[in-house]
Formats: structure tokens, C-alpha cells, sequence
């Protein structure tokens, strides 16, 4: 549904956060038996280039406000940007990076957010 920490300066660590709504009360762990990974790549490359892999996680903790569409599934990981990409990319500061997540389920169904999320690495 979304990753947040939008337009973001980032100095050190992050937590990234993906959020999945559904109805109050009998809206399942979407991603149950699968995973939510998390993944960036920087905001000036071209739409061709690589995303590169933040991590992974299985856990999301449950929210549930009671109303209409008012549970969530809220997935979490920390993230601290790297100096260079794993292709080598140098990541100096005042570089932009985009975020995107994605959720898969057991069944190996996957849905992601559309990767517009940005953070500002910042000495």
C-alpha cells in the first residue's frame, strides 16, 4: 500500500515501513508464509537500472483502529545507505534514492509499491 519516509534527508539510519489496509477486524496477514523486501536504487538513474536489496522481513505487526478499512499490517526494517551501490555506484552525500517494497505471499504472489519514496543521503 505505501512506503513511508517520503522526501526524507537522511543522516545515518532509517526505518522504512510498508503498510498493507485492509477491512477492521478480518483482514489476514497478507503476506503470510512470504515476505516483505525492501529495495532502492538512486533517484537519478534511468528507468532501466538495477534495484538494490535493503532486507527482508516475514514479521509485521497488526494495527486495528476498528473502522471501515481500519487494520493495517505494518512491515518494518532499518536502513542505513551504503557509500557505494553493490554495482560499485558511489552513493555521496546529497545523493537521492528511491524506496520501494514488496510483498510477497506463500503462494509466491507478489504486489509492490510503485518505487517513488525518496530519501536524501545528507553528511
Amino acid at each position: 500500500d505505501s512506503v513511508s519516509s517520503a522526501n526524507a534527508s537522511l543522516t545515518g539510519s532509517i526505518t522504512l515501513f510498508a503498510i498493507a489496509q485492509g477491512t477492521t477486524g478480518i483482514f489476514n496477514n497478507p503476506f503470510s508464509g512470504g515476505a516483505v523486501t525492501f529495495w532502492y536504487r538512486l533517484a537519478a538513474a534511468p528507468a532501466t537500472s538495477p534495484w538494490f536489496f535493503i532486507s527482508s522481513t516475514a514479521a509485521g505487526v497488526t494495527q486495528d483502529t476498528g473502522l471501515a478499512n481500519g487494520r493495517s499490517w505494518i512491515f518494518t526494517t532499518p536502513f542505513t545507505p551504503p557509500a557505494s551501490a553493490p554495482d560499485g555506484t558511489l552513493i555521496p552525500s546529497g545523493t537521492g534514492l528511491v524506496i520501494r517494497a514488496v510483498g510477497v505471499n506463500a503462494n509466491g504472489d507478489a504486489v509492490g509499491t510503485i518505487g517513488t519514496t525518496a530519501l536524501t543521503v545528507t553528511p
